[in-house]
């Protein structure tokens, strides 16, 4: 079972047509790897929720005009000649009939005004409630809620100093497994420092999507439903993790689905017999992605003498802090906190495992519906955090 699934990312603004469908994903999987190429630590689990990030950063981009606009869309590829509210509204809506749970909030002072047409905007094409900005409780406290008690106390006091705007987008995905994990036992992992450790492995035996080349290979493991799955990928030979996070990765992991163009692909891998092993894990990252975002090439944003927020607001505003925020825990369908685990001592390398993730690898969640990368993460360690 995954369980508790989630993301916030939170923005704090101070003084000082559309897309297709296909074409937000695309924009949203593009993004993935480049993002997390960046925030990437191989000795680190580590996560992030693009969706969650792309989501917040289209409502920023509503309010920036000049220089700062452009350097925001050079980061996340928006088109200039385009709209996205009204395509973001509908691409919305199909990942928002699945089990996945976004919630948008915009917190603002008293003393600052926002332009009417940017907050009528985000409501009607980003569901964003408004709230008044009085202390950290309340924020906290929606957060908390959002994310089913996952996440909280991510805004601090010291985040609120001359705050005139604080931004909130989570994401919450709860799903059990389509084929459940029938045995867990001791196995070994080597690490990303090639320690060996021993950890707890998950065992599945059913058909699974899976596919290889010569540097990596993958397996999608569908969830209940199978509206959503969960992608693991593990380097081949000599290979790293940083080698193959690439935008590559892409239509090398679309092989993995039945499509039209899959369809006709030789290369696409019909579902066949695998027995998984894959270890359980959790995983929590916060990153201020203030540094990142500004090396990949939109630093206007955060700069008080240069960010441009004219759409949002009359008052000269830049971004202080982004915040990010990203939880996920992985394990056997019906698996609780304290519950004894059925132990089956055998050797590494039980034969008959034909996919097994025992070193670091890569993982996804992904909404297949919209083809949508809704997080992406490495597990250096699966016993760490």
């Amino acid at each position: 079972m995954s369980k508790g699934i989630c993301s916030i990312i939170c923005f704090f603004f101070i003084t000082s047509i559309c897309f297709g469908q296909k074409q937000v994903h695309k924009l949203n999987n593009d993004f993935a790897f480049k993002l997390f190429h960046e925030v990437y630590e191989k000795d680190k689990n580590t996560m992030i929720s693009p969706y969650s990030i792309l989501s917040a950063f289209m409502m920023v981009y509503e309010g920036a005009d000049g220089n700062t606009k452009k350097q925001i869309q050079h980061v996340f590829n928006f088109d200039e000649q385009l709209k996205a509210n009204q395509s973001f509204r509908l691409f919305h809506d199909q990942v928002d009939k699945t089990p996945v749970y976004v919630a948008s909030a915009l917190w603002k002072n008293e003393t600052t005004s926002f332009h009417e047409s940017f907050i009528k905007l985000t409501q009607e094409y980003y569901d964003v409630d408004i709230y008044p900005l009085k202390d950290k409780k309340a924020v906290n406290s929606w957060i908390f809620d959002k994310t089913y008690g996952t996440i909280n106390e991510i805004v601090t006091d010291e985040d609120l100093n001359n705050a005139n705007m604080i931004l909130t987008n989570t994401i919450f995905f709860w799903k059990v497994w389509e084929h459940k994990f029938e045995t867990t036992h001791k196995d070994n992992f080597t690490t990303s420092t090639n320690k060996v450790i021993s950890t707890d492995m998950m065992i599945s035996e059913d058909k699974f999507s899976f596919i290889e080349d010569d540097t990596k290979k993958a397996i999608s493991i569908p969830y209940q439903g199978k509206h959503q799955s969960m992608v693991i990928i593990v380097p081949k030979g000599d290979n790293t993790l940083k080698n193959i996070i690439t935008p590559d990765l892409e239509p090398f992991i679309d092989k993995l689905y039945p499509s039209v163009k899959t369809l006709f692909d030789s290369t696409y891998q019909k579902p066949t017999q695998q027995k998984l092993s894959i270890p359980r894990f959790s995983c929590t990252a916060d990153f201020d992605l203030h540094e990142t975002l500004s090396a990949m090439g939109m630093s206007d944003a955060f700069d008080a003498n240069k960010a441009n927020f004219n759409k949002l607001s009359a008052s000269k505003l830049h971004l202080k802090k982004t915040i990010h925020k990203a939880f996920i825990h992985v394990d056997e369908k019906g698996t609780t906190a304290g519950k004894q685990t059925m132990i089956v001592p055998i050797k590494q390398g039980e034969p008959g495992i034909t996919f097994n993730a025992n070193k670091p690898f890569l993982f996804l969640i992904r909404d297949d519906n919209t083809e949508t990368i809704l997080f992406i993460g490495s597990i250096a360690d699966p016993t760490l955090n």
